[in-house]
């Protein structure tokens, strides 16, 4: 009777679905030209684990970076090599000069030994461990052993779902291992599983009979049946091992079977553990799937996400009450304290995951305090397998996450060269090569000071709970008169109060203040004095705190500012100064919350930033629309610059105080103009590199190239849906400037193509309220030239000096 099965079966097995699929690994390997090495690694508590590694690709180019792949459960090492040469992630990385090592957990096919257990023989003693185990002492001791080995300082790591579970465990319960780590991308992260919308386990949890316990989560009952009593499962099937076809007998079969016509089949089944079909998987790959892709596991690894599931909790085993108390001297066992995570995670996750979904991830982001990176997969139905086996795999995963790497690989570096070039600096100013600025270590309390005027710092919250510092010279060097009226000068996009003094004796702030004037200094939220918040930290909570543009700066920083500078000084109104985004704010302000504009008796625009119509500010700022879109930001930052790009300010602040550089800086802040055709001394030059630029959110700079992009001044455009949410409408409203009121003194360059004088003239012909337009009377006066031109004082601060006391009389 079985014969004829036996025999069909051979003849399918004669027909080869994949020419690689009878090659050994090594067999494999050396068919592309990789050479591979097997290396053993003793965990603390006894298990002898082999960990492969890829040395360097067929060109034997010396790797540079070290990266260690870790597989899911019921998976291996191999995982990372299925899709073959060049798009699995281990020839990937390799190609891209990475030393790869592929991580086998214990139970694992190559795993499979322990200095006193047989897996055999010893079979409850030796699977007596969940992915617990497998975080707290397989990757400590693989990676303890491939940082000896290398030589490697750090390394980057790669996890799938279980390979996701624990790393995070690692890092928290181990924290002195983010340390090691310079980065980790986790691609399908397996934790708060109570929100899975598993097929197969909804499935069940019907046939069961069981009632849902949440909408979310049909299956938790379903896995109390079977994981609240693991020890009577495992008794009752003496079942401490998950059946894998380990054996070669197994694999042949399933080889056999999963061609054409089953393929189709096999597939199917796959999808129904890992989620819908998503029709990414080629079926020619089935059988390298089966031969590289799976691996045994412990029952206990099972009931742990059971448990998980159950609880809705990311904690430890849970043994019972009694069990507890012994194990963790507790009833109940320990969460795990994902706050420790401290190594930069990217996340790489799908709505359509059962195991990972979107539902997950928000949860997990509230938890980690250093995500680096937020990938949901845009391709519609990717599922939990497609992590390892979809054919686009290279695009949509790979190749954000080696971007990733790359700007951590980039950060060492550059880290590594930092204290090389500022002791070199160091010493070549001993020598007398290097000029530095007088005041260029000095910070802007300390600058006042030295030019004898009195400083105060004061901190403002706004009602959205920014916590902001305003600077205040509130009398000059004489002594403080009587009454002064108020004046506010605020700063533009990427810059801070320190732009105000930063010309010394002949700063704005300066002359204000000699001029009778109680002199506030505006600093933006995000700003480097201003980087403060009563609940989120701009590193821990970066998605969160840095969601603005400068139109929140408008509707919260500045009239918190007004409202608390009025209630101290006790004036009834106050004048304004504001440059570039100073000015934008400024326009938002007063037309979206007009009773604001009783608050200001006049206001100074120094080349407000409204429209861009000038050409080169046009490819300019579509060269910055792709750079700080949406997309990229969620590959790369929401702080520019970067956090991480901090040893970069420290290395231009060096280079900027040698004479021979001093010209390339300069044409650096004014984007490629001649050192001849502006008023600045070069002297400035390392000064104003140490105080600028300051931080600021990506999202001021997407919302300058959307008004590029759509000619209108307009509030933040989040797509159709998210507008009805927020505005009610599919588009965002626009700025009614007709709603202003303040008398108003407008300056603009004719030199300057960011705020051209066409861009002004648009934006004035839309004002209705008292205002004067000044064209600064020097040829070819860029941006940046109100702030630090030898000349401004004569230009423009006189001018509106001169319009202030109008007002004052």
């Amino acid at each position: 009777m079985f014969r004829p099965i036996v025999i069909v079966t051979c003849l399918i097995y004669l027909v080869q679905a994949h020419p690689d699929e009878r090659l050994s690994t090594k067999q494999f390997m050396a068919k592309y030209g990789y050479p591979i090495e097997d290396h053993s690694v003793t965990t603390q508590d006894g298990y002898i684990l082999t960990a492969q590694r890829i040395p360097h690709s067929p060109n034997g180019q010396k790797p540079t970076r070290v990266v260690l792949l870790v597989h899911g459960m019921g998976g291996k090492g191999a995982n990372y090599l299925i899709l073959g040469p060049p798009d699995a992630l281990a020839f990937y990385m390799s190609d891209r000069g990475y030393d790869v090592w592929l991580f086998n957990a214990r139970g694992t096919e190559l795993s499979r030994k322990h200095k006193t257990l047989n897996p055999n023989r010893d079979r409850k003693k030796f699977w007596n461990f969940s992915w617990n185990e497998i975080a707290l002492f397989d990757l400590p001791a693989t990676i303890d052993y491939i940082v000896r080995k290398t030589g490697a300082d750090k390394l980057f790591y790669v996890g799938h779902s279980q390979g996701t579970t624990s790393c995070l465990i690692m890092l928290s319960e181990v924290p002195e291992i983010n340390d090691r780590i310079s980065a980790a991308a986790l691609l399908a992260p397996a934790v708060f599983l109570n929100l899975t919308k598993s097929p197969i386990l909804t499935a069940a949890s019907k046939l069961a009979g069981l009632a849902q316990v949440t909408s979310k989560s049909p299956l938790n009952l379903w896995m109390a049946v079977y994981f609240s009593k693991p020890k009577r499962l495992l008794g009752m099937f003496n079942w401490y091992e998950l059946p894998m076809p380990n054996s070669p007998m197994l694999n042949n079969i399933l080889l056999s079977l999963c061609r054409p016509p089953m393929d189709d089949l096999c597939l199917d089944i796959v999808y129904l553990i890992g989620g819908p079909t998503s029709g990414l998987v080629d079926k020619s790959i089935v059988p390298m799937a089966l031969k590289f892709g799976i691996s045994g596991i412990a029952s206990k690894q099972i009931f742990h996400y059971g448990q998980v599931i159950l609880s809705g909790e990311f904690k430890k085993y849970d043994y019972g009450s009694k069990g507890n108390l012994k194990m963790y001297n507790s009833t109940k066992p320990p969460l795990y304290q994902l706050h420790n995570v401290r190594a930069p995670m990217a996340l790489f996750y799908s709505v359509e995951d059962p195991f990972g979904n979107n539902l997950m991830m928000e949860k997990l982001k509230t938890f980690l305090p250093n995500v680096a990176l937020d990938n949901q997969m845009s391709l519609p139905n990717w599922n939990h397998l497609d992590f390892v086996l979809a054919r686009n795999l290279r695009q949509e995963v790979h190749e954000p996450l080696y971007e990733l790497f790359k700007k951590y690989t980039d950060e060492l570096k550059m880290l590594k060269n930092r204290l090389m070039l500022i002791w070199a600096v160091i010493q070549l100013e001993a020598v007398g090569v290097v000029r530095l600025h007088v005041d260029e270590n000095l910070s802007v309390t300390q600058i006042i000071k030295k030019h004898n005027y009195p400083v105060e710092e004061h901190t403002i919250t706004t009602a959205d709970s920014y916590v902001l510092k305003t600077f205040r010279i509130p009398h000059g060097q004489q002594g403080k008169p009587e009454s002064r009226n108020v004046v506010l000068l605020v700063h533009g996009l990427a810059s801070s109060s320190d732009d105000w003094i930063l010309l010394g004796p002949d700063s704005l702030a300066y002359h204000l203040v000699d001029s009778g004037f109680d002199v506030w200094l505006f600093n933006a939220r995000g700003t480097r004095h201003s980087r403060k918040h009563l609940k989120l930290d701009p590193e821990a909570n970066a998605t969160d705190f840095w969601n603005f543009s400068w139109e929140e700066i408008g509707l919260y920083d500045l009239p918190a500012n007004i409202d608390y500078i009025l209630n101290h000084t006790g004036a009834a109104k106050l004048f304004y100064v504001g440059h570039s985004q100073g000015g934008t704010a400024n326009l938002v302000m007063l037309s979206q919350l007009p009773k604001m504009n009783e608050k200001i008796m006049a206001a100074s625009l120094l080349a407000p930033a409204v429209y861009f119509v000038n050409e080169k500010s046009v490819a300019l700022l579509k060269v910055v629309a792709v750079l700080f879109s949406p997309r990229v930001r969620k590959i790369s930052f929401y702080e520019f610059p970067p956090k991480s790009s901090s040893h970069l300010t420290d290395i231009s602040n060096q280079l900027c105080s040698f004479p021979g550089l001093i010209t390339i800086c300069y044409n650096t802040i004014y984007f490629g103009a001649q050192l001849e055709n502006h008023p600045i001394d070069q002297k400035l030059i390392p000064l104003i590199v140490q105080h600028a630029p300051s931080t600021l959110s990506t999202k001021q700079i997407h919302h300058y190239t959307q008004i590029m992009q759509s000619g209108e001044f307009k509030r933040f455009d989040y797509g159709t849906r998210r507008n009805l949410k927020t505005y009610g409408f599919s588009k965002p409203p626009v700025f009614d400037l007709s709603r202003i009121t303040t008398p108003m003194l407008i300056f603009y360059g004719n030199g300057d193509f960011l705020a051209s004088p066409l861009s002004v003239q648009k934006m004035t012909n839309e004002l209705t309220n008292q205002h004067e337009v000044v064209e600064v009377p020097f040829d070819g006066f860029d941006h940046v030239d109100f702030l630090w031109a030898r000349n401004a004082k004569e230009l423009i601060y006189e001018k509106t000096l001169e319009m202030f006391q109008k007002y004052v009389n």
